[in-house]
């Protein structure tokens, strides 16, 4: 008896969730592997999602007919066996393209032969550039937000940085290289949470925005790509900008006396001093060198399925590319006018002229070319 109240009581409960709760529905992040975006992505290696019948179809170009062969039954490549060319002419099908078709079948177990699995950095590939056409489609708002988060979430790394590197100076003194490394190794927190938590960086978007035209990708047209791209990085900058000035006013406060007032001062000093040295290209070929480690910091991380690799997968680029001196425009947001709060003189004009602007150039050209291209080029082609 008490078994059957039980369940009547369950089953109310669940016809009252279902009429007062609408179902949810969430957007599908389409994620994974090249075979359901055979049609955007052509001259993908072999592999072992490409024996279904939508990829074999869209190899010889009939997979315009996919629809009237699921209109007759068929949902999979060993269902072809059982058609003839006569069936496929009687629906329309032009003869060359029946026999191609046809041909699918008696070829499938001789392709199986030939079929090699995606590798994880394949796979992390493709997530990168689906990734970045769902950061594209989200509204002005979310991403906005997401990027004051971002840029402030790299201003306590960069945080970090000033506390352990000017709290150090005899360190700094007698052994720079020590020093560079070990301020350098706390730097990646930023970045860290950055990935975790999905939020937006500039840098980043420069890798995330491109990969669509690299790719080939044909969901989007070309000017649907530009303006994705153009959304993300002025959106980006804006939000960045927005959120490591603000925490640099804070941080301020916390580091107004020496030691690390001055050590914030001497890097603000030292990043704008290109324009007037007349050493711009410096500052640009800094800032390739910097977002191509980031990016491929984001790439590396995308390879691993927890939190603990992710984050140990990204460490080193980052701290290699801050020990070297290099320059990264959203880190440059909160630092330099961390020092201009802390008593730097620098101009207006020295900091968006002077560094944020060939080292902007720079960044892109790095994340761009040496990761989007150059990545997809020799993983994703044959």
């Amino acid at each position: 008896m008490w078994t059957e109240c039980s369940r009547r009581v369950v089953t109310v409960s669940s016809h009252f969730c279902r009429s007062v709760a609408p179902p949810l529905r969430m957007r599908k992040l389409e994620v994974g592997v090249p075979l359901r975006f055979m049609r955007a992505f052509s001259n993908l290696p072999v592999t072992e999602e490409n024996g279904t019948l939508h990829t074999k179809l869209a190899r010889i170009g009939c997979d315009n007919y996919e629809s009237t062969l699921m209109e007759m039954g068929v949902k999979r490549t060993e269902d072809l066996s059982i058609l003839c060319e006569l069936d496929l002419i009687a629906k329309d099908i032009p003869l060359v393209q029946a026999r191609k078709i046809v041909g699918i079948a008696s070829s499938s177990d001789q392709e199986q032969e030939h079929v090699l699995p995606l590798s994880t950095a394949q796979k992390a590939m493709v997530h990168l550039n689906d990734f970045g056409i769902y950061r594209a489609d989200r509204s002005y708002k979310s991403i906005l937000i997401s990027s004051i988060l971002g840029g402030s979430f790299i201003s306590f790394g960069a945080s970090m940085y000033i506390l352990l590197g000017g709290g150090t100076p005899m360190l700094q003194e007698s052994l720079p290289g020590l020093h560079a490394v070990a301020s350098a190794l706390i730097f990646p927190i930023g970045l860290s949470s950055i990935v975790l938590t999905q939020t937006d960086m500039l840098t980043s978007s420069m890798m995330y925005a491109t990969l669509p035209f690299t790719s080939g990708d044909k969901r989007k047209s070309t000017t649907e790509k530009a303006e994705n791209l153009a959304k993300l990085w002025g959106t980006n900058f804006v939000g960045n900008f927005i959120g490591c000035l603000g925490f640099a006013c804070l941080a301020s406060t916390l580091f107004i006396n020496d030691p690390f007032s001055s050590f914030a001062q001497a890097i603000a000093i030292k990043k704008t001093s290109y324009l007037a040295t007349g050493t711009t290209m410096t500052a640009f070929g800094k800032a390739v060198g910097a977002n191509w480690l980031v990016c491929l910091a984001i790439f590396q991380a995308a390879t691993a399925t927890t939190s603990p690799g992710k984050m140990a997968a990204l460490w080193l680029p980052i701290t290699t590319f801050v020990a070297l001196g290099l320059e990264h425009s959203v880190a440059n947001m909160f630092l330099i006018p961390l020092g201009m709060f802390c008593g730097a003189d620098i101009s207006v004009n020295e900091f968006l002229v002077g560094n944020l602007l060939p080292v902007g150039l720079g960044n892109a050209f790095g994340g761009s070319v040496f990761v989007s291209l150059l990545h997809w080029q020799y993983l994703m082609k044959k």
